[in-house]
């Protein structure tokens, strides 16, 4: 029986009702989601679990939702956020899902400690806990924004490594005329190319821009309007959110570099919450990353300057 345990925090969650239901509902990303679905249509044949897998990348790309299609598919199993979880309840899932998929959401934030568990387990189908070793049958499907904060060790046990970038236009701009179809909003495809452009390849945040959208479109057909709204209400300045436009302007106030913590502590936020800006801005070539702190790139500067210039230096 699946459970749900420690749900993901998410500032515009999306109702697991969004998420597709079954595999031909999944758009995008056609070499991951074949690699998965073929992966349980040979378990299945054979009579055993799926591989262990570790799916990887942007943040809102379709990990979890196809690692909830393979739990699906085996019918017994759950999905575990895996911040603030300790050895003891990592221990206790994995006796709780024996025979069954256990989905470790943003793996990368489960304690080294607890990743040591997890390697004879992946290995060798063992458990080594107080003492004693005890065979576990389990299937771990690992669910990560953040690769490198893996143990290399534990990545290396994972038969199947798939990396989940970013969408195009087309496809975002396709998972949304479907969404819309579901829970019946009238979408033009020329809306739904405008929203799609807004998206930055992230169908979670195209997501969240057409549910704003339909809100601020009160029953009425969405318009260019009605997404300008939605942009403002998620925070959008210049195609950056709220959050990432606070990170840049408190960088640029530091003469274009500053040590982690500094950041940190100036903007509030969690280590996690800042990792997940960093993540797109480092993609975007606005910042530069290294052991002694972030530093504004030239592409960086000069987004700071048109943010200053437009928000007075708020």
């Amino acid at each position: 029986m699946m459970s749900v345990m420690s749900p993901k925090e998410d500032k515009y969650p999306l109702p697991d009702s969004l998420r597709p239901p079954e595999w031909d509902d999944f758009l995008g990303h056609t070499d991951q989601r074949d690699a998965l679905r073929d992966a349980l249509d040979a378990a299945r044949r054979e009579g055993r679990l799926p591989p262990h897998a570790l799916l990887w990348g942007l943040p809102g790309t379709g990990k979890t939702s196809l690692a909830r299609l393979v739990l699906n598919g085996v019918g017994k199993g759950q999905v575990i956020f895996c911040a603030r979880l300790n050895d003891y309840q990592l221990v206790a899932a994995l006796r709780e899902t024996h025979s069954g998929v256990l989905v470790l959401d943003e793996l990368h934030m489960l304690p080294k400690a607890a990743q040591h568990i997890l390697l004879p387990v992946l290995e060798h189908g063992e458990l080594h806990w107080g003492g004693e070793r005890r065979q576990l049958y389990v299937c771990v499907l690992g669910c990560t924004t953040e690769r490198h904060r893996v143990l290399p060790t534990l990545r290396d046990r994972f038969l199947i490594d798939l990396y989940f970038g970013p969408y195009s236009t087309e496809e975002i701009a396709a998972i949304l005329e479907r969404t819309a179809r579901r829970i019946a909003i009238t979408l033009s495809p020329t809306v739904a190319q405008a929203l799609a452009s807004h998206s930055r390849g992230i169908p979670r945040l195209a997501l969240r821009l057409l549910l704003r959208a339909r809100d601020r479109a009160a029953g009425e057909a969405l318009s260019p309007a009605a997404i300008e709204q939605a942009l403002h209400d998620l925070g959008y300045t210049d195609g950056l959110l709220r959050e990432e436009v606070r990170y840049l302007l408190a960088l640029a106030r530091s003469q274009g570099r500053a040590s982690y913590e500094t950041l940190r502590l100036t903007l509030g936020l969690s280590r996690d919450e800042l990792s997940g800006i960093e993540s797109y801005l480092l993609n975007a070539g606005l910042i530069f990353i290294s052991p002694s702190g972030r530093t504004l790139t030239l592409s960086g500067w000069e987004k700071a300057g048109e943010l200053i210039a437009t928000k007075g230096g708020k």
